[in-house]
Parts: structure tokens; C-alpha cells; sequence
């Protein structure tokens, strides 16, 4: 084996300059409609136009950030530095600002729905009551994702069935 003395050190043969800027900026759709809103750029540059820029070429669906009509600037000073360029564009969902009632309401028919759909609803009073608890205890807890309230009620359910079934025919059996 080769001794220490043998050790391959790798330097670099030039350094390399990241540029770091300590504004973001954040570009809305001025469009007044569902979908527009809930996308939000969130983009680290120095100034609006490099923003838009930066916005425009990183959109997979091709909207035209650098257009003023189509999207409203706002910057921020921030404490933190942040690399200029580098995955700076982040689209996301803004959160919906409905009540909880009718997010209960929302995920309880989904669950409902799917579970009529393939045949797993069974006692409708049965599953009323268990449904509408279990999507309440998880709001209660801070979830608001429709989806992930209506599938994790509808896997609770699909194991509640089934625990169900395990125990009354248990009872069958005994009998």
C-alpha cells in the first residue's frame, strides 16, 4: 500500500465566484382567477427585471414572467444571503382561505364519494360517524390538505372495516 507521502491532493485550477444576493423577490399573477393565484415565483436577484428573467426561464408551463400585466413584483430585504440564479425559482400553492367546516365538509365527500365508487362504504351511518370524526380529530391537529384529510380517513376507514370484520368473525367462530 501506498504511505501517506503518496496521498493525490486535487486543487482547483480556478476558483469559482457565486454571486449571492440578500433580496428576493416575489412574483404574483395579477390574473384574478383560481389558478393564477395560487402560483407564486419566488426568485433571489438583484433587481426586478433579473427576477423576471431568472421567473420566465424556469417555468415548465411557459407563462411569460417578465411581463408586468402578467405578474406583480414585490421585493425583500432579508437577513440571510442567497445564491443568485441557483434553484432560485420556487412555484408553489398558495394556501386557500376556506373555513373549516368547509374543508371538513369538502374532504368528508371525497372519502364518501371514493368509498361508494369501489364498493368499501358499507353501514352509511357507520361510515358517516367514523369519517366525519377522523377528518375532525386531524383538522383539530393542524392538517388542511383536502387530499391528505379524505385519503388518511379513507385508509382509516379501509383498516377499521377490516379490524371489524377480523373481530365479528372471530365472534362467529367462538360461538
Amino acid at each position: 500500500m501506498a504511505g501517506d507521502e503518496d496521498k493525490l491532493e486535487i486543487v482547483p485550477e480556478q476558483t469559482v465566484e457565486v454571486r449571492e444576493t440578500r433580496k428576493l423577490f416575489r412574483l404574483t399573477p395579477a390574473a384574478d382567477n383560481d389558478l393564477s393565484r395560487r402560483q407564486v415565483a419566488i426568485v433571489a436577484a438583484d433587481t426586478e427585471d433579473e427576477a423576471r428573467q431568472i421567473a420566465f426561464k424556469q417555468d415548465v408551463f411557459g407563462r411569460d414572467w417578465r411581463d408586468p400585466q402578467f405578474a406583480i413584483a414585490e421585493d425583500m430585504e432579508t437577513s440571510e444571503t442567497h445564491v443568485f440564479g441557483t434553484r432560485a425559482v420556487l412555484f408553489r400553492f398558495q394556501p386557500m382561505n376556506i373555513s373549516l367546516s368547509q374543508l371538513l365538509e369538502e374532504s368528508f365527500q371525497i372519502a364518501w364519494e371514493y368509498l361508494e365508487r369501489t364498493g368499501e362504504l358499507g353501514d352509511g351511518a357507520i361510515a358517516s360517524r367514523f369519517l366525519s370524526d377522523t377528518i375532525e380529530a386531524m383538522i383539530r391537529r393542524g392538517q388542511r390538505s383536502r387530499l391528505a384529510l379524505s385519503n388518511r380517513a379513507i385508509a382509516a376507514y379501509q383498516r377499521f372495516r377490516v379490524s371489524a370484520a377480523t373481530v365479528s368473525s372471530r365472534i362467529r367462530t367462538s360461538a
